[in-house]
């Protein structure tokens, strides 16, 4: 007799990312000192990871023994995953509190490979993933529009300077308590009129076109060095 496949589950992800909760609760509980709350923490967390995998444990059947186990071996591989990533981050959160500022771009990377890997594994449909990358798109787009409008440094209009900065300060300002970024096609439109689209902030736009129909960063070794952008302050 063939072993049986386990058939994807849908409603897997829910619990692993209740189980991703759970840790976080138990490592916060913990800094703040509630220690006796970290074990009932981690072991929410841990039940369910099992209720994610309870399709993968099925009866012994003749010939089966060997695709229960190895079906055993891959949940607890996504666990462990799933925990060390977690942990690794909240670790990082937990020392650069109050120090420093944004990770740096290749810690950022390496925490987004660990989360899309463990979302594959978990197979996670593209609504799940989208929601889970939810705020971290949301900043990616902050992070574009604040560069390419030149962080703090303030414009050096040539005309209609009043209107320009109440203009600029106003697509700054979507990007700070009402998190609703502008668009591409906004800011081309912006730097157009006031003669601020030189051939660098056109191919930071593009960029950001790129990113919001792809999801992934057209250049990424720009991207990185995202830190530079404020430094060239429009009509510089």
């Amino acid at each position: 007799m063939q072993p049986t496949k386990s058939a994807p589950t849908p409603t897997r992800w829910p619990y692993y990312a209740a189980a991703l909760a759970f840790v976080g609760v138990g490592y916060y509980v913990g800094w703040i000192g509630k220690d006796a709350l970290v074990a009932p923490s981690f072991a929410v967390a841990f039940v369910c990871v099992a209720l994610a995998n309870l399709d993968r444990f099925k009866s012994f059947k003749a010939g089966g023994v060997e695709a229960v186990l190895r079906d055993a071996q891959v949940a607890v591989q996504e666990s462990r995953d799933l925990t060390l990533t977690v942990s690794k981050m909240l670790l990082a959160l937990v020392k650069r509190t109050g120090r420093f500022g944004a990770f740096p771009p290749a810690q950022e990377r390496e925490f987004q490979e660990s989360v899309e890997r463990i979302l594959s594994r978990v197979e996670a449909t593209d609504a799940e993933r989208k929601e889970a990358f939810k705020d971290w798109d949301l900043f990616t787009k902050i992070d574009f529009v604040f560069g390419i409008l030149g962080g703090h440094t303030i414009p050096k209009f040539q005309a209609d300077a009043e209107a320009g900065h109440r203009e600029w300060k106003a697509l700054r300002d979507r990007t700070g308590n009402e998190l609703n970024p502008p668009g591409p096609d906004e800011l081309e439109d912006f730097l157009r009129r006031y003669g601020f689209l030189d051939d660098g902030r056109r191919e930071l736009v593009e960029d950001y076109r790129y990113f919001l129909k792809h999801g992934k960063h057209r250049r990424l070794e720009v991207w990185e060095r995202r830190e530079e952008w404020s430094a060239n302050t429009l009509g510089k």
